[in-house]
């Protein structure tokens, strides 16, 4: 129920990246929200068509086949349980305990339940409502008295999160309670011309109440771990963090294409919801959105991530979300408890056993808050490799990169024997001797017509400037994570910092990547600058150098290979014009707690013409070859050079673009340097005539280099379907 963006920064301000990172996105939240007419309790009853800027992606609309109604599967029923018992005599000692299994056993499955005779005066509770309706009937204008900049916590405004680039269907107002309240400062700016005090009064009564609640709802739950019920009061302290949201989501005129609060688990301990009789909230179950009955005599209690790294995840912080409908407004209240900044996160030695070792180091709920809202929560937590690995102890792998059984296999079947793929030694070409070039131009052709592979040494490349890129890589990946954020790579965008994602992944890679480009135009010295406080002439100038080497070994790779098709050396030379598109990717793969059930980078082939690959001397690369994984034994003096989609076709499927991926273990980080040569976008890409024969004919159509790029990224790279969907009809 807590969007990951609504805590960026404490009164305290914990920290300036998370701001200036949000302040990167494309829109403002309250400018779009006067554009899209959200200036009344139903602002849109004449309109009948949604916003752009409100459209989900296709994977986040809501659809009917991913979501089960409680009604229709009633095992599937958010539990529903009753406090009465909680003020009965001794005598209901046997209930009281029913109640407290009952609750960890809602939080171990849903990690969700509801609570009936909460002790919250229901007059109290219509009253806050009246208020969050009072305040979001308020003119915009008025409301943006409070406006919530980006990267801050506190005030009015539409929930978003970094990298968002679709707006949630909604209007939020936040605030705080403790550790100090901000809630009469904001009502005195909103009710400027009225009596602030009747929301402000309200307001408070209401959040001191489910406060209270809360504290008693920990108690319960803490004894369901089989601890004393007080075991956690060290984070209820004075300096503890009370906040609330007001959520409301308007009728919407095509709900099925817009979503009023994306999926994502609450960073927080506790979260207790109030919603009104209008249904909305899902939960995830089964791979399944559950409707969660809505209950205005009951409360919503949620599992928070920090309470599920108190459980040792005994108790699961799910991933939930928030729906809308075409005729009725929804109003939501939502209440977070938190510990101190201060206060160290860690699982009580009590909850660890050899059967169920501790999953997460301790950390400080401030470095938590620092790090937890870096990135769009489509996964509903961390997408970070480093960040995870920082926050873990090693033993258990998050669920969020953990591969699917089928891939899981195919990792624990990889060969357990190093294969060198064909080593080809580059200094022949210096002899002057005909017969010596063509070995090694034999020898190329050979090795891209079964492998679509090879190596290259005495390749020209100074190791000592290989050396120092590869120091600068890890300059960069070592800087602390704010810093690296500052060039992040947002979701469709193509150069810097992240975690290489693919469409439709819902299982994360165990790696970090940074990507920037030579040509047509260098941003190599921007993102330097932009990373590094100092020195950053270092970073920049030996990334260029390098990578011209790079470009320039590969043009003489090209011509050879050229040579290998029976064509003339020069006769692929035009796509290397000044629009030549030349980048790299410098790629990370941090030691693994359980190296065999997750991916540094899952199969795929490149979509380039020629990939040129610098590995360290640990272990990752597989090529697959007969459906077999063979891992490619590293040899620090060479280049791994691979054929790309494109010169598969150029070269009418003579040289072949192959699967391969990259394997990741328990004990070693590892670094590789992937340059990538491309020709310009309006280039044609089409196999020279030279190559058609009868015996052998056409097999691709003509098509831009632009046209394949629009392409190229729209499905999960699983290989050889790029290329084939450029076939021919009669090939």
């Amino acid at each position: 129920m807590a969007a990951h963006q609504t805590i960026l920064s404490s009164p305290m301000h914990v920290s300036s990246a998370p701001a200036a990172m949000a302040a990167t996105l494309n829109f403002d939240a309250n400018s779009t929200l006067r554009k899209a007419g959200l200036r009344s309790p139903v602002p849109h009853s004449e309109s009948k068509q949604l916003p752009a800027m409100f459209i989900e992606a296709d994977k986040n609309q809501r659809s009917s086949e991913d979501s089960w109604e409680a009604s229709e599967h009633a095992e599937l029923e958010v539990p529903v349980l009753d406090l009465e018992v909680l003020n009965s005599g001794p005598d209901k000692l046997g209930q009281r305990q029913e109640l407290v299994k009952a609750m960890a056993k809602a939080c171990q499955k849903w990690g969700f339940f509801q609570v009936l005779n909460h002790g919250v005066d229901q007059a109290l509770i219509d009253r806050c409502e009246v208020e969050a309706h009072r305040m979001f009937a308020l003119p915009l204008e008025v409301k943006e008295r409070v406006h919530r900049p980006p990267g801050t916590s506190f005030g009015y405004g539409a929930n978003t999160w970094v990298n968002q680039k679709v707006l949630h269907w909604a209007e939020s107002f936040h605030m705080q309670l403790h550790p100090t309240s901000n809630i009469h400062e904001m009502a005195a700016k909103l009710f400027a011309e009225g009596d602030p005090n009747q929301f402000s009064s309200a307001v408070e009564a209401y959040m001191t109440a489910v406060e209270g609640l809360a504290r008693r709802l920990l108690e319960l739950l803490t004894e369901g771990l089989g601890l004393e019920p007080r075991h956690f009061s060290q984070y209820l302290e004075k300096e503890r963090m009370i906040s609330m949201r007001f959520n409301f989501y308007p009728p919407c005129p095509e709900p099925s294409l817009a979503i009023g609060l994306r999926a994502h688990t609450d960073p927080h301990l506790l979260t207790i919801l109030h919603q009104d009789s209008v249904a909305g909230l899902q939960v995830q179950i089964h791979d399944k959105w559950v409707t969660v009955k809505p209950r205005p005599d009951c409360f919503v209690v949620n599992i928070g991530d920090l309470f599920q790294v108190l459980s040792n995840t005994m108790y699961k912080s799910v991933l939930h979300r928030a729906f809308v409908n075409s005729s009725s407004q929804r109003l939501s209240l939502a209440c977070f408890l938190n510990p101190p900044l201060n206060a160290t996160v860690a699982t009580p030695p009590e909850l660890i056993t050899p059967e169920w070792p501790q999953i997460y180091r301790p950390f400080t709920w401030l470095e938590y808050l620092k790090n937890a809202y870096l990135y769009h929560p489509i996964t509903g937590s961390l997408t970070n490799a480093v960040l995870i690995s920082a926050l873990l102890r090693g033993s258990k792998l998050p669920d969020m990169f953990v591969e699917v059984e089928d891939d899981r296999a195919a990792i624990c079947t990889e060969s357990s024997e190093l294969l060198d793929i064909p080593v080809i030694d580059l200094s022949k070409l210096s002899t002057g001797e005909e017969a010596d070039r063509q070995t090694v131009v034999h020898a190329m052709a050979e090795a891209c017509e079964k492998w679509g592979f090879l190596q290259v040494s005495n390749h020209g490349v100074d190791l000592r400037l290989i050396e120092r890129c590869e120091a600068q890589a890890h300059r960069l990946f070592e800087l602390p994570l704010e810093a690296k954020e500052r060039a992040h790579r947002a979701p469709g965008e193509k150069f810097g910092y992240g975690a290489n994602t693919w469409v439709d992944q819902t299982v994360r890679h165990w790696a970090e990547s940074f990507s920037l480009q030579l040509r047509p135009y260098s941003n190599i010295a921007e993102y330097a600058s932009t990373l590094f406080e100092s020195d950053y002439e270092d970073f920049s100038e030996t990334l260029e150098e390098y990578m011209g080497a790079v470009e320039k070994l590969a043009r003489q790779l090209t011509e050879l290979l050229a040579e290998g098709l029976g064509l003339l050396p020069t006769r692929l030379n035009h796509y290397f014009e000044d629009a030549t598109m030349t980048s790299m990717r410098l790629n990370l793969y941090p030691p693994c707690p359980q190296p065999e059930l997750a991916i540094g980078l899952r199969a795929h082939t490149d979509p380039h013409l020629l990939t040129i690959l610098h590995q360290d001397n640990v272990v990752g690369l597989q090529v697959q070859i007969n459906e077999q994984w063979i891992t490619v034994k590293p040899r620090p003096e060479c280049f791994v050079v691979n054929v790309g989609d494109l010169l598969q076709i150029l070269s009418n499927k003579r040289y072949k673009s192959v699967l391969h991926r990259a394997i990741v273990n328990g004990t070693s980080k590892r670094l590789s340097m992937a340059c990538f040569l491309n020709p310009p976008l309006s280039a044609t890409i089409v196999a020279p005539d030279e190559l058609i024969t009868p015996q052998r004919p056409r097999i691709y159509r003509a098509f831009t280099f632009q046209d394949f790029l629009s392409n190229a990224y729209t499905h999960h790279p699983k290989g050889a379907e790029r290329p084939e969907q450029y076939h021919l009809a009669q090939a």
